[in-house]
Protein backbone atom coordinates (compact mmCIF):
# COMPACT_ATOMS: atom_id res chain seq x y z
CA UNK A 1 0.00 0.00 0.00
CA UNK A 2 3.00 2.37 1.11
CA UNK A 3 3.80 3.06 -2.63
CA UNK A 4 1.05 3.35 -4.32
CA UNK A 5 0.04 5.57 -2.13
CA UNK A 6 3.18 7.87 -2.74
CA UNK A 7 1.93 7.73 -6.01
CA UNK A 8 -1.14 8.60 -5.42
CA UNK A 9 -0.39 11.74 -3.25
CA UNK A 10 2.68 13.07 -6.13
CA UNK A 11 -0.51 12.93 -8.41
CA UNK A 12 -2.16 15.00 -6.53
CA UNK A 13 0.31 17.72 -5.89
CA UNK A 14 1.40 17.16 -9.97
CA UNK A 15 -2.51 18.18 -10.40
CA UNK A 16 -2.53 20.73 -8.53
CA UNK A 17 0.21 22.72 -10.49
CA UNK A 18 -0.59 21.53 -13.84
CA UNK A 19 -1.75 24.91 -15.18
CA UNK A 20 1.11 27.64 -16.18
CA UNK A 21 -0.58 29.93 -17.59
CA UNK A 22 -4.33 31.21 -18.93
CA UNK A 23 -6.26 29.03 -21.36
CA UNK A 24 -8.69 29.69 -23.94
CA UNK A 25 -10.52 28.24 -26.87
CA UNK A 26 -11.14 30.40 -29.84
CA UNK A 27 -12.87 29.50 -33.47
CA UNK A 28 -11.88 25.77 -32.59
CA UNK A 29 -8.23 26.46 -31.43
CA UNK A 30 -6.90 26.31 -28.23
CA UNK A 31 -4.35 28.99 -27.20
CA UNK A 32 -2.48 27.80 -24.42
CA UNK A 33 0.36 29.86 -22.50
CA UNK A 34 -2.03 33.10 -23.00
CA UNK A 35 -2.30 35.98 -20.54
CA UNK A 36 -6.43 36.74 -20.55
CA UNK A 37 -8.28 39.49 -19.30
CA UNK A 38 -11.39 40.62 -19.02
CA UNK A 39 -14.14 43.04 -19.52
CA UNK A 40 -17.88 43.02 -19.28
CA UNK A 41 -18.20 42.40 -23.01
CA UNK A 42 -15.22 41.14 -24.28
CA UNK A 43 -11.99 38.71 -23.31
CA UNK A 44 -8.39 40.59 -24.37
CA UNK A 45 -6.44 37.90 -25.09
CA UNK A 46 -2.35 38.46 -25.20
CA UNK A 47 0.36 36.47 -26.58
CA UNK A 48 3.25 36.99 -24.61
CA UNK A 49 6.02 35.14 -27.56
CA UNK A 50 4.90 37.78 -30.52
CA UNK A 51 3.41 40.93 -27.88
CA UNK A 52 -0.31 40.91 -29.95
CA UNK A 53 -3.26 41.15 -28.39
CA UNK A 54 -6.86 39.88 -29.38
CA UNK A 55 -10.31 41.09 -28.60
CA UNK A 56 -13.16 38.19 -28.84
CA UNK A 57 -16.88 39.36 -28.15
CA UNK A 58 -17.97 37.04 -24.80
CA UNK A 59 -20.99 36.91 -26.53
CA UNK A 60 -19.27 34.78 -29.30
CA UNK A 61 -19.94 31.34 -29.14
CA UNK A 62 -17.18 29.91 -30.42
CA UNK A 63 -14.79 31.38 -27.28
CA UNK A 64 -15.42 28.82 -25.17
CA UNK A 65 -12.84 27.02 -22.12
CA UNK A 66 -11.89 29.67 -20.64
CA UNK A 67 -9.43 28.54 -17.71
CA UNK A 68 -7.60 31.22 -15.91
CA UNK A 69 -4.48 30.35 -13.60
CA UNK A 70 -5.03 31.02 -9.65
CA UNK A 71 -1.03 31.52 -9.92
CA UNK A 72 -0.84 35.36 -9.58
CA UNK A 73 2.45 35.79 -9.87
CA UNK A 74 2.94 33.34 -13.53
CA UNK A 75 0.37 35.19 -15.14
CA UNK A 76 2.15 38.73 -14.02
CA UNK A 77 5.26 37.00 -15.89
CA UNK A 78 3.29 36.72 -18.86
CA UNK A 79 2.11 40.01 -18.96
CA UNK A 80 5.53 41.03 -18.14
CA UNK A 81 6.53 38.99 -21.10
CA UNK A 82 4.10 40.41 -23.27
CA UNK A 83 4.73 44.46 -22.63
CA UNK A 84 8.62 43.01 -23.71
CA UNK A 85 7.22 41.58 -26.67
CA UNK A 86 5.05 44.91 -27.54
CA UNK A 87 7.63 47.02 -27.06
CA UNK A 88 10.15 45.24 -29.88
CA UNK A 89 8.09 43.96 -32.04
CA UNK A 90 9.70 41.07 -34.53
CA UNK A 91 9.93 42.31 -38.18
CA UNK A 92 7.46 39.91 -40.36
CA UNK A 93 8.57 39.63 -44.21
CA UNK A 94 5.30 40.08 -45.59
CA UNK A 95 3.93 37.06 -46.97
CA UNK A 96 4.04 35.93 -50.53
CA UNK A 97 1.06 36.24 -52.64
CA UNK A 98 -0.71 32.86 -52.65
CA UNK A 99 -2.20 31.75 -56.45
CA UNK A 100 -3.98 28.20 -54.35
CA UNK A 101 -7.62 27.86 -54.11
CA UNK A 102 -8.63 28.55 -51.25
CA UNK A 103 -9.56 24.99 -51.27
CA UNK A 104 -5.91 23.81 -51.26
CA UNK A 105 -5.59 26.50 -48.63
CA UNK A 106 -8.22 24.90 -46.28
CA UNK A 107 -6.48 21.27 -46.81
CA UNK A 108 -3.36 22.60 -45.82
CA UNK A 109 -4.80 24.25 -43.03
CA UNK A 110 -6.48 20.88 -42.08
CA UNK A 111 -3.66 18.50 -42.76
CA UNK A 112 -1.23 20.98 -40.76
CA UNK A 113 -3.91 20.55 -37.48
CA UNK A 114 -4.58 16.95 -37.93
CA UNK A 115 -0.53 16.37 -37.62
CA UNK A 116 -0.06 18.16 -35.20
CA UNK A 117 -2.97 16.55 -33.30
CA UNK A 118 -1.46 12.92 -34.35
CA UNK A 119 1.91 14.25 -32.75
CA UNK A 120 0.81 15.15 -29.73
CA UNK A 121 -1.48 12.32 -29.10
CA UNK A 122 1.16 9.46 -30.18
CA UNK A 123 3.53 11.73 -28.09
CA UNK A 124 1.51 10.89 -24.73
CA UNK A 125 0.25 7.86 -25.94
CA UNK A 126 4.30 7.03 -26.02
CA UNK A 127 4.56 8.02 -22.17
CA UNK A 128 1.66 6.76 -21.12
CA UNK A 129 2.84 2.81 -21.98
CA UNK A 130 6.27 3.54 -20.50
CA UNK A 131 4.46 4.63 -16.97
CA UNK A 132 3.38 1.37 -15.81
CA UNK A 133 0.16 0.37 -14.16
CA UNK A 134 0.80 1.70 -10.88
CA UNK A 135 1.03 5.16 -12.04
CA UNK A 136 -0.93 5.19 -14.17
CA UNK A 137 -3.52 4.44 -11.43
CA UNK A 138 -2.07 6.97 -9.59
CA UNK A 139 -2.16 9.06 -12.18
CA UNK A 140 -5.90 8.72 -12.98
CA UNK A 141 -7.02 9.13 -9.01
CA UNK A 142 -4.93 12.12 -8.80
CA UNK A 143 -7.11 13.37 -11.25
CA UNK A 144 -10.47 12.66 -9.77
CA UNK A 145 -9.14 13.46 -6.79
CA UNK A 146 -8.52 17.04 -7.95
CA UNK A 147 -11.49 17.38 -9.74
CA UNK A 148 -13.44 17.01 -6.59
CA UNK A 149 -10.96 18.91 -4.87
CA UNK A 150 -11.40 22.02 -7.55
CA UNK A 151 -15.51 21.81 -8.01
CA UNK A 152 -15.72 21.78 -3.83
CA UNK A 153 -13.64 24.49 -3.89
CA UNK A 154 -15.38 26.85 -7.08
CA UNK A 155 -18.84 25.66 -5.46
CA UNK A 156 -17.85 27.04 -1.71
CA UNK A 157 -16.46 30.15 -4.03
CA UNK A 158 -19.99 30.45 -5.87
CA UNK A 159 -22.11 29.82 -2.62
CA UNK A 160 -19.95 32.64 -0.66
CA UNK A 161 -20.91 35.26 -2.86
CA UNK A 162 -24.26 34.08 -3.45
CA UNK A 163 -24.61 34.44 0.69
CA UNK A 164 -22.86 38.03 0.36
CA UNK A 165 -25.51 39.05 -2.47
CA UNK A 166 -28.71 37.31 0.04
CA UNK A 167 -26.80 39.77 2.80
CA UNK A 168 -26.47 43.21 0.77
CA UNK A 169 -30.22 42.75 -0.85
CA UNK A 170 -31.30 42.53 2.74
CA UNK A 171 -29.59 45.21 3.89
CA UNK A 172 -30.78 47.02 0.48
CA UNK A 173 -34.28 46.24 1.51
CA UNK A 174 -33.91 47.35 5.05
CA UNK A 175 -33.07 50.72 3.45
CA UNK A 176 -35.83 51.01 1.03
CA UNK A 177 -38.46 50.57 4.19
CA UNK A 178 -36.71 53.95 5.68
CA UNK A 179 -36.95 55.45 2.41
CA UNK A 180 -40.68 54.44 1.86
CA UNK A 181 -41.36 56.13 6.00
CA UNK A 182 -39.60 59.06 4.96
CA UNK A 183 -41.25 59.51 1.77
CA UNK A 184 -44.28 58.89 4.30
CA UNK A 185 -43.48 61.57 6.82
CA UNK A 186 -43.07 64.05 3.97
CA UNK A 187 -45.82 63.36 2.14
CA UNK A 188 -48.27 63.70 5.41
CA UNK A 189 -46.17 67.12 6.60
CA UNK A 190 -47.18 68.84 3.30
CA UNK A 191 -50.79 68.05 3.71
CA UNK A 192 -51.51 69.01 6.80
CA UNK A 193 -49.80 72.14 5.62
CA UNK A 194 -51.88 72.78 2.52
CA UNK A 195 -55.07 71.84 4.75
CA UNK A 196 -54.04 74.14 7.83
CA UNK A 197 -53.16 76.86 5.24
CA UNK A 198 -55.99 76.65 2.79
CA UNK A 199 -58.75 76.74 6.40
CA UNK A 200 -56.74 79.68 7.59
CA UNK A 201 -57.18 81.60 4.29
CA UNK A 202 -60.61 80.56 3.54
CA UNK A 203 -61.47 82.10 6.69
CA UNK A 204 -58.95 85.16 6.51
CA UNK A 205 -60.42 86.23 2.80
CA UNK A 206 -63.76 86.19 3.43
CA UNK A 207 -63.33 88.33 6.70
CA UNK A 208 -61.30 90.40 4.44
CA UNK A 209 -64.32 90.60 1.39
CA UNK A 210 -66.58 91.60 4.47
CA UNK A 211 -64.35 94.41 5.76
CA UNK A 212 -63.87 95.49 1.63
CA UNK A 213 -67.64 95.85 1.14
CA UNK A 214 -67.71 98.13 4.56
CA UNK A 215 -65.17 100.12 3.36
CA UNK A 216 -67.22 100.76 -0.24
CA UNK A 217 -69.99 102.27 1.05
CA UNK A 218 -68.16 105.03 3.68
CA UNK A 219 -67.43 107.88 3.16
CA UNK A 220 -63.74 107.09 1.29
CA UNK A 221 -65.25 103.78 -0.12
CA UNK A 222 -63.06 103.91 -3.00
CA UNK A 223 -59.89 105.38 -1.61
CA UNK A 224 -60.32 103.02 1.14
CA UNK A 225 -61.05 99.93 -0.82
CA UNK A 226 -58.21 100.42 -3.26
CA UNK A 227 -56.16 100.60 0.25
CA UNK A 228 -57.04 97.38 1.69
CA UNK A 229 -57.38 95.64 -1.46
CA UNK A 230 -53.41 95.79 -1.44
CA UNK A 231 -53.21 95.17 2.15
CA UNK A 232 -55.22 91.91 1.42
CA UNK A 233 -53.32 90.72 -0.99
CA UNK A 234 -49.97 91.35 0.39
CA UNK A 235 -51.54 89.68 3.72
CA UNK A 236 -52.64 86.68 0.98
CA UNK A 237 -49.22 86.04 -0.48
CA UNK A 238 -47.61 86.06 3.16
CA UNK A 239 -50.01 83.31 3.94
CA UNK A 240 -48.89 81.31 0.89
CA UNK A 241 -45.23 82.34 1.79
CA UNK A 242 -45.75 80.33 5.42
CA UNK A 243 -47.19 77.09 3.38
CA UNK A 244 -43.94 77.36 1.08
CA UNK A 245 -41.93 77.28 4.39
CA UNK A 246 -43.44 74.42 6.26
CA UNK A 247 -43.18 72.51 2.26
CA UNK A 248 -39.81 73.29 2.90
CA UNK A 249 -39.16 72.68 5.73
CA UNK A 250 -41.05 68.64 5.24
CA UNK A 251 -38.60 68.62 2.11
CA UNK A 252 -36.01 69.58 4.48
CA UNK A 253 -36.42 66.80 7.16
CA UNK A 254 -36.58 64.05 4.23
CA UNK A 255 -33.70 64.55 3.23
CA UNK A 256 -32.02 64.69 6.35
CA UNK A 257 -34.02 61.06 7.02
CA UNK A 258 -33.66 59.64 3.67
CA UNK A 259 -30.23 61.17 2.17
CA UNK A 260 -28.13 58.73 4.08
CA UNK A 261 -30.34 56.19 3.24
CA UNK A 262 -30.49 56.47 -0.39
CA UNK A 263 -26.44 56.89 -0.30
CA UNK A 264 -26.10 53.74 1.41
CA UNK A 265 -28.59 51.71 -1.03
CA UNK A 266 -26.35 53.29 -4.00
CA UNK A 267 -23.23 51.99 -2.30
CA UNK A 268 -24.79 48.28 -1.66
CA UNK A 269 -25.90 48.79 -5.41
CA UNK A 270 -22.37 48.73 -6.60
CA UNK A 271 -21.33 46.09 -3.94
CA UNK A 272 -24.62 43.87 -5.45
CA UNK A 273 -23.43 44.42 -8.88
CA UNK A 274 -19.38 43.66 -7.76
CA UNK A 275 -20.10 40.74 -6.43
CA UNK A 276 -22.52 39.54 -9.56
CA UNK A 277 -19.50 40.00 -12.01
CA UNK A 278 -17.18 38.35 -10.04
CA UNK A 279 -19.78 35.11 -9.37
CA UNK A 280 -20.29 35.49 -12.67
CA UNK A 281 -16.13 34.97 -13.24
CA UNK A 282 -15.96 32.09 -10.56
CA UNK A 283 -18.72 30.22 -12.57
CA UNK A 284 -17.01 30.29 -16.55
CA UNK A 285 -13.85 29.80 -14.20
CA UNK A 286 -15.58 26.19 -12.94
CA UNK A 287 -17.27 25.81 -16.29
CA UNK A 288 -13.55 26.20 -17.88
CA UNK A 289 -11.99 23.70 -15.69
CA UNK A 290 -14.57 21.30 -15.95
CA UNK A 291 -14.46 21.54 -19.59
CA UNK A 292 -10.71 20.82 -19.38
CA UNK A 293 -11.03 17.62 -16.80
CA UNK A 294 -13.33 16.16 -19.16
CA UNK A 295 -10.73 16.82 -22.07
CA UNK A 296 -8.44 14.82 -19.83
CA UNK A 297 -10.65 12.01 -18.77
CA UNK A 298 -11.61 11.65 -22.45
CA UNK A 299 -7.58 11.59 -23.46
CA UNK A 300 -6.41 9.33 -21.01
CA UNK A 301 -9.60 7.11 -21.75
CA UNK A 302 -8.53 7.22 -25.26
CA UNK A 303 -4.46 6.60 -24.62
CA UNK A 304 -6.16 3.23 -22.50
CA UNK A 305 -8.09 2.36 -25.51
CA UNK A 306 -5.07 2.66 -27.70
CA UNK A 307 -3.04 0.65 -26.08
CA UNK A 308 -5.44 -1.50 -25.36
CA UNK A 309 -6.43 -2.25 -29.35
CA UNK A 310 -2.32 -2.21 -29.95
CA UNK A 311 -2.08 1.23 -31.70
CA UNK A 312 0.43 1.00 -34.38
CA UNK A 313 2.16 4.55 -34.69
CA UNK A 314 1.91 6.51 -37.79
CA UNK A 315 4.80 9.20 -37.35
CA UNK A 316 8.59 8.48 -36.51
CA UNK A 317 11.04 10.44 -34.60
CA UNK A 318 14.35 11.65 -35.51
CA UNK A 319 16.77 12.78 -32.94
CA UNK A 320 17.69 16.41 -34.02
CA UNK A 321 19.42 17.69 -30.58
CA UNK A 322 19.85 16.39 -26.81
CA UNK A 323 20.95 17.87 -24.00
CA UNK A 324 21.62 16.43 -20.22
CA UNK A 325 22.84 18.02 -17.12
CA UNK A 326 21.82 18.74 -13.29
CA UNK A 327 22.99 22.73 -13.94
CA UNK A 328 21.14 25.86 -15.81
CA UNK A 329 23.03 26.39 -18.99
CA UNK A 330 22.20 27.85 -22.48
CA UNK A 331 22.55 25.40 -25.35
CA UNK A 332 23.56 25.58 -29.00
CA UNK A 333 21.70 26.72 -31.77
CA UNK A 334 19.48 23.63 -33.29
CA UNK A 335 17.95 24.27 -36.69
CA UNK A 336 14.34 23.33 -37.03
CA UNK A 337 13.37 22.15 -40.73
CA UNK A 338 9.83 22.25 -42.38
CA UNK A 339 7.30 19.47 -40.77
CA UNK A 340 6.05 18.64 -36.76
CA UNK A 341 8.81 18.48 -33.95
CA UNK A 342 8.85 17.87 -30.27
CA UNK A 343 10.67 18.89 -27.33
CA UNK A 344 10.45 16.46 -24.35
CA UNK A 345 12.19 17.37 -20.82
CA UNK A 346 12.33 14.36 -18.46
CA UNK A 347 13.09 14.86 -15.14
CA UNK A 348 13.09 12.84 -12.10
CA UNK A 349 10.98 14.97 -10.06
CA UNK A 350 7.58 13.68 -11.16
CA UNK A 351 6.22 16.85 -11.36
CA UNK A 352 7.04 17.90 -8.21
CA UNK A 353 6.29 22.30 -8.25
CA UNK A 354 10.03 24.04 -9.00
CA UNK A 355 11.44 26.94 -10.45
CA UNK A 356 13.15 24.71 -13.06
CA UNK A 357 12.22 25.74 -16.61
CA UNK A 358 12.83 25.75 -20.30
CA UNK A 359 12.61 28.65 -22.06
CA UNK A 360 12.43 28.36 -26.44
CA UNK A 361 14.67 31.24 -27.55
CA UNK A 362 14.04 32.23 -31.28
CA UNK A 363 17.69 32.72 -32.42
CA UNK A 364 17.45 35.16 -35.08
CA UNK A 365 15.77 37.46 -32.63
CA UNK A 366 16.14 36.30 -29.77
CA UNK A 367 13.16 36.76 -28.55
CA UNK A 368 11.18 34.07 -26.25
CA UNK A 369 9.38 31.45 -27.99
CA UNK A 370 7.61 29.03 -25.31
CA UNK A 371 8.26 28.55 -22.14
CA UNK A 372 8.14 24.86 -20.23
CA UNK A 373 7.69 24.49 -16.06
CA UNK A 374 5.65 22.51 -14.55
CA UNK A 375 4.61 19.00 -16.17
CA UNK A 376 1.13 18.79 -17.81
CA UNK A 377 -2.03 16.19 -16.31
CA UNK A 378 -0.24 13.33 -17.95
CA UNK A 379 3.30 14.11 -15.89
CA UNK A 380 4.60 15.72 -19.21
CA UNK A 381 7.03 18.56 -20.34
CA UNK A 382 6.57 18.48 -23.91
CA UNK A 383 5.37 20.06 -26.49
CA UNK A 384 4.89 19.81 -30.30
CA UNK A 385 5.19 22.57 -32.82
CA UNK A 386 5.36 23.01 -36.63
CA UNK A 387 7.41 26.10 -36.51
CA UNK A 388 10.60 25.99 -38.93
CA UNK A 389 13.71 27.96 -37.23
CA UNK A 390 16.49 27.93 -35.51
CA UNK A 391 16.34 28.01 -31.75
CA UNK A 392 18.29 27.17 -28.61
CA UNK A 393 17.18 26.92 -25.04
CA UNK A 394 17.52 28.37 -21.78
CA UNK A 395 17.88 26.17 -18.83
CA UNK A 396 17.37 26.95 -15.13
CA UNK A 397 17.31 24.71 -12.89
CA UNK A 398 16.20 24.97 -9.24
CA UNK A 399 18.62 24.27 -5.91
CA UNK A 400 17.59 20.85 -5.51
CA UNK A 401 19.98 19.82 -8.97
CA UNK A 402 17.75 16.38 -10.14
CA UNK A 403 19.28 15.50 -13.50
CA UNK A 404 17.32 16.40 -16.50
CA UNK A 405 17.41 14.82 -20.38
CA UNK A 406 15.90 17.39 -22.90
CA UNK A 407 15.55 15.97 -26.58
CA UNK A 408 14.72 18.13 -29.56
CA UNK A 409 13.18 15.55 -32.20
CA UNK A 410 11.62 16.11 -35.49
CA UNK A 411 8.23 13.92 -36.17
CA UNK A 412 7.36 12.45 -39.82
CA UNK A 413 5.26 9.94 -41.25
CA UNK A 414 6.36 6.60 -41.32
Amino acid sequence: MGQPFKYAITALVLFAACVDADEIRIGGKLHRDVYVGQSKQFYYVHFPETGVMEKHSRKRLDVTDLVIDDDAAAREALLAQFEAAKANPPSVEPPEKSTSSAVVDTNAFKMRKWLLELAEFESQLLHWEGLGNTRRKALTDGLEGWARQRMASRSAEIQGKNSQIRNLSSQAATHRTEIANAEAKRAEAIRKAAKESNADQFVNHQNRVSQQRRYQRSEYGQYMSNSVKEYYQAAERAERDVEGRKISVANSAFQAQAGQHVARLNQIQGDVNHQVREGLALRDKAVGEAKRIMGYVDRINGLQLAMGNEYRYKLQAISLAQWEGRVSQKTEVVVIPEGVWRISCTRADQGVPSDFSVTIHDATDDRPFTRITDTDFLGMRMRVFDDPGRYYLKIERDASAIPYQIVVEQLGER
